[in-house]
């Protein structure tokens, strides 16, 4: 009996907790996520990759690296100025495919549609790309595969950087 009545007083508190947490996990949304394209255009199609993230860069043809890739005389045009980065959360084999043949350059597009209204929210056409380098990252936690791209020309939702 006395247990019982040391219960009682608890149980109102416990009662109390459990709706105030019920309420918190309540007031958290769903959280989005933007799901990544990447479209390699080749003889085969067009295969889509499932990717993480992905960054780009613009670089000035005149210093850096992307000097080394046009000589002098070469069409400005050609020159590989804009560097793109892609995260993947596995080495897959069509992408192992698209590095052994490294030194032709290759065209594609990413896409990255938003989770909530499944739309279109950002669209990077890209061409003449060739490879620059991979690195395959393994922890306890996770894996991640990133591709490194220089390209010579690309379009971000529509608008193409000069």
């Amino acid at each position: 009996m006395y247990f019982m009545e040391i219960f009682k007083p608890l149980k109102s508190v416990l009662f109390l907790f459990l709706m105030i947490s019920a309420a918190c996990n309540a007031q958290t949304g769903e959280k989005t996520k933007n799901k990544i394209e990447f479209l390699v255009k080749g003889k085969d199609g067009i295969p889509i990759h499932a990717a993480r993230g992905v960054s780009l860069t613009f670089s000035n043809p005149n210093k850096g690296a992307s000097f080394s890739f046009a000589s002098p005389g070469e069409n400005k045009k050609k020159e590989k100025k804009y560097f793109l980065t892609i995260d993947f959360e596995k080495m897959s084999p069509e992408i192992l495919k698209l590095m052994k043949d490294y030194d032709s350059d290759f065209s594609g597009e990413l896409r990255v549609i938003g989770n909530a209204d499944n739309l279109l929210s950002q669209h990077i056409e890209f061409s003449g790309a060739s490879l620059d380098n991979v690195a395959y990252q393994c922890t306890l936690d996770e894996t991640s595969m990133f591709l490194y791209l220089w390209c010579s020309k690309i379009s971000v939702n529509g608008v193409e950087l000069n």
